[in-house]
């Protein structure tokens, strides 16, 4: 999975803490051999009355399967989210590059800027914020799943009757935001809960995501989600038909239809991020031994760039470090 083995990335530097175990510091981490012919359990149906999940087995193939399949982008606080950029292949080449993703050569290629958030600016383009907050101003509660997704308020901690702009602020410790496209869910999304809000998540393969964030140390005295998640911050993507159904009730998840963690703190308070793919058969945990050093200065946010390459069969995570100005419009490929 990794260009080296666990036993020589941690020669001489694992160790333990807090029952978690790190070997070094890095600037960037690739998971290859991504994709590949397989299945997951699709959600069907959702009996709000029994509570039951009816699933039916999907067929996934192709370059980086599962997750060539639309994604959701996600974030956990304590959280400073300053910009977001999502790149796809630009239509006019993209058939090009189709084209050299079956023969496995690389030529360069055009991503364009499909879906972008500034904080400062309180700009969107392209993108929608929600919140598994279902039944406060949009979304439904039930008593069998619980809360649907919902607009989000624009600090963050709850629901909304409607679209709303994340405000330049910190999302608190243990909030969750979700990002997608601001295209309403149609047949391709898969099933949807009943009166949840779903808009359509990134499709891929090939795409970019361009973050600019800290992690600042932050603790609230009343969280709506499990103690041991207190500022622990994290950034993930997530199958898309994961939060339609429901994120923490029925979905996809255990069965393999793909996750990745981008930068998670795995303790309270702990300076270390880590990066994990969840995926294929079993639900297997690729993890990489190393780790991020966690972003805690507010006034200092490093940039961070999600990689996705089809042609290369590779997903990267890489701190880019400090950065200024807004993320360009276009970018070439890599």
């Amino acid at each position: 999975m990794k260009r080296h083995t666990h036993k020589q990335l941690c020669q001489g530097t694992s160790h333990e803490e807090n029952g978690n175990w790190y070997c070094r510091q890095v600037q960037r981490i690739t998971y290859e051999n991504i994709g590949a012919s397989g299945q997951y359990n699709e959600v069907v149906s959702m009996d709000q009355q029994t509570g039951d999940c009816e699933f039916a087995v999907r067929n996934v193939s192709g370059p980086l399967a599962p997750f060539n399949e639309p994604l959701s982008l996600h974030f956990r606080g304590p959280l400073n989210l300053k910009q977001v950029a999502v790149y796809m292949l630009d239509s006019s080449t993209s058939g090009h590059k189709q084209q050299q993703e079956n023969t496995g050569t690389s030529t360069p290629a055009q991503f364009v800027r499909t879906g972008y958030y500034n904080a400062a600016q309180q700009k969107a383009e392209g993108v929608v914020f929600l919140g598994n907050y279902g039944g406060q101003g949009s979304g439904k509660w039930t008593p069998k799943f619980g809360n649907t997704l919902s607009y989000l308020k624009a600090d963050g901690t709850g629901g909304a009757s409607e679209p709303t702009l994340l405000k330049d602020t910190t999302i608190s410790s243990s909030h969750e935001v979700a990002l997608l496209t601001n295209e309403t869910c149609d047949a391709s999304c898969g099933y949807v809960q009943p009166g949840s809000v779903a808009y359509k998540g990134f499709p891929g393969p090939s795409r970019i995501f361009l973050l600019e964030l800290s992690m600042p140390h932050f603790i609230t005295t009343t969280t709506p989600f499990p103690s041991n998640q207190a500022d622990a911050p994290a950034i993930w993507l997530l199958n898309a038909r994961i939060p339609y159904t429901g994120q923490y009730s029925c979905n996809c998840w255990a069965s393999g239809c793909g996750e990745i963690d981008v930068l998670e703190v795995l303790a309270a308070g702990g300076d270390k991020a880590v990066s994990t793919v969840h995926h294929g058969s079993g639900n297997r945990a690729d993890s990489d031994p190393n780790y991020f050093a966690r972003p805690v200065d507010v006034d200092q946010p490093v940039r961070v760039a999600v990689v996705f390459d089809a042609v290369q069969g590779e997903v990267s995570v890489q701190v880019l470090g400090q950065g200024r100005g807004e993320y360009e419009h276009s970018k070439g490929n890599r």
